[in-house]
């Protein structure tokens, strides 16, 4: 209790990392929009979300610290921790590197072959001997070599057409520089196997938490979850949709799925929802 109301008072209670990351910034702030953007393509970064996000796999202590409005998955995952933690659409890793001190184990799914082998590298550079690489697509169905679209950006390929290429926040809206800028064309895609939470988690007696981000198939995941539902505790489930008029049906359509599976549902910004079992 002092503890914390020295921290409050002032500077000379404040952490060397609260400091550090508030002098960072604080710099950035200053430099401008435009500038930030020179130094971060020069450095191999296309914005200031990538760098935050590469910081905050290194040091997830940072990402304690972060009060900004997009940070609000980050303050919630970090109040949680337990034995297995299930990542479905890992791409590069970023939350199974933040919480990898959180649990015991964690399975990090991901099927896009360049994403596997970023977030493979970055697991072998974080020593993160608990995470397990899972090279894979969760459907609600087990199949081989089925069609997953590319998006403009490795972060977004799905195993739909039109939830492929998602821009600003919203699946399935694919622009024309697409193209231009990374060669792939509307409906390009690589064959991948598929499997179920079911068949995956069928020998784990207890799943403390599953994050699903997957461009618009997060349907057909809980759906093949359903057999081993009781199992898992908790639930982090981005929504896609197509538009904003969309939101407001898929989120009630998700609201009322978890709840009635035994969920209290918490939607922590616009698209993302958190749920926890009743009694939890």
């Amino acid at each position: 209790m002092k503890e914390n109301k020295r921290r409050s008072l002032g500077i000379k209670g404040l952490s060397p990392i609260v400091l550090i990351w508030t002098a960072l910034r604080l710099a950035f702030r200053i430099l401008g929009r435009r500038r930030r953007q020179i130094i971060f393509e020069k450095i191999g970064w296309s914005n200031s979300g990538v760098f935050r996000e590469w910081i905050y796999m290194r040091f997830p202590n940072y990402a304690k610290h972060d009060n900004t409005p997009g940070a609000s998955e980050e303050r919630l995952l970090f109040q949680l921790s337990g034995r297995l933690f299930v990542d479905v659409g890992a791409h590069f890793g970023y939350f199974s590197l933040l919480l990898r001190r959180q649990f015991e184990k964690i399975l990090a799914i991901e099927p896009h072959p360049g994403n596997l082998a970023v977030l493979q590298h970055y697991v072998l550079k974080a020593n993160a001997n608990n995470i397990q690489l899972i090279p894979l697509a969760i459907s609600d169905r087990t199949q081989s070599k089925v069609s997953l679209f590319l998006g403009n950006a490795p972060g977004n390929p799905s195993l739909l057409y039109e939830f492929a290429g998602g821009t600003g926040g919203v699946s399935g809206v694919w622009k024309d520089s697409v193209s231009k800028r990374t060669g792939i064309r509307r409906g390009d895609k690589i064959l991948v196997d598929t499997t179920t939470l079911a068949e995956l988690l069928k020998d784990e007696p207890n799943v403390d938490l599953v994050k699903v981000d997957v461009e618009g198939a997060e349907w057909q995941v809980i759906k093949g979850a359903e057999p081993i539902i009781e199992k898992i505790q908790s639930w982090l489930i981005e929504v896609h949709y197509r538009s904003y008029s969309e939101l407001k049906e898929l989120r009630l359509k998700m609201q009322d799925w978890l709840k009635q599976r035994g969920y209290i549902p918490q939607w922590i910004n616009r698209n993302h929802v958190y749920a926890r079992r009743r009694g939890d």
